[in-house]
């Protein structure tokens, strides 16, 4: 693999295993995963490395306006109402977390970290559970026509868009990430291309690899859990 940095190689991992039979491609999105980056192709057999919150901005995308056509997937299967972590420490001092999500019905998560030896530990490591199963449960599908996003760029992975999709239940527009591109060329309609998006926050390094953020505010796209259960509910 040619792989190119758009971010610091710094720090390095202290250590780092890949199971026996591993892709490349695999072991690559893993490892960058771990640090909240995004490894993308650059159209030319390479592999670029970039960082979700230093993406450029695209175009937006509006229902009644460029958008041809989208479709939304919620994957719930790794929410939970309840995540409770416990952290390592001094048996009569318990350090402990708890998150609770209203979207998700009763089923409770209980982690055990090892890493986590202090209460900031376990409370990063609470919020992070929370957000980020919420935000890798959500992605949307949206279809565009032509391959140029304007006069001189063409579509490409790593671009920050709006979305406004009140049929998605997206009732206020959200930054979302551009995380795959697809080209497609027939004689009837000509070039179209399919953009798959996912809220930035899916790309949140995990709480050993950053500094824990006091009053860290949460993506707007987080809240679409809660807009599909009123939805449900109320029989939309």
């Amino acid at each position: 693999y040619d792989i190119g940095l758009g971010i610091p190689a710094e720090p390095l991992f202290r250590s780092r295993s890949i199971d026996p039979g591993t892709k490349a491609v695999d072991a690559i999105a893993k490892i960058c995963r771990v640090r909240g980056l995004l490894p993308c192709s650059n159209g030319m057999g390479k592999v670029f490395v970039i960082k979700p919150s230093d993406c450029p901005r695209g175009p937006k995308l509006a229902q009644g306006g460029n958008i041809v056509s989208a479709s939304a997937t919620y994957n719930s299967n790794a929410l939970y109402s309840d995540y409770y972590v416990y952290g390592s420490g001094k048996a009569k001092k318990k350090i402990q977390a708890h998150r609770h999500d209203p979207s998700v019905r009763t089923r409770p998560l209980v982690i055990l970290d090892t890493d986590a030896v202090d209460k900031n530990s376990v409370e990063a490591r609470a919020d992070w559970e929370l957000s980020i199963r919420r935000a890798r449960g959500i992605s949307y599908n949206v279809n565009l026509k032509g391959w140029m996003r304007d006069e001189s760029h063409i579509w490409e992975p790593g671009l920050i868009c709006s979305i406004d999709a009140p049929a998605l239940l997206v009732d206020d527009p959200v930054d979302m990430l551009v995380s795959k591109v697809n080209y497609s060329f027939d004689v009837s309609n000509g070039e179209s291309v399919a953009l798959t998006l996912v809220p930035v926050d899916s790309f949140e390094p995990a709480p050993e690899e950053i500094k824990p953020k006091a009053n860290k505010s949460k993506s707007k796209a987080v809240n679409v859990w809660t807009q599909i259960k009123n939805a449900v509910q109320n029989g939309k």
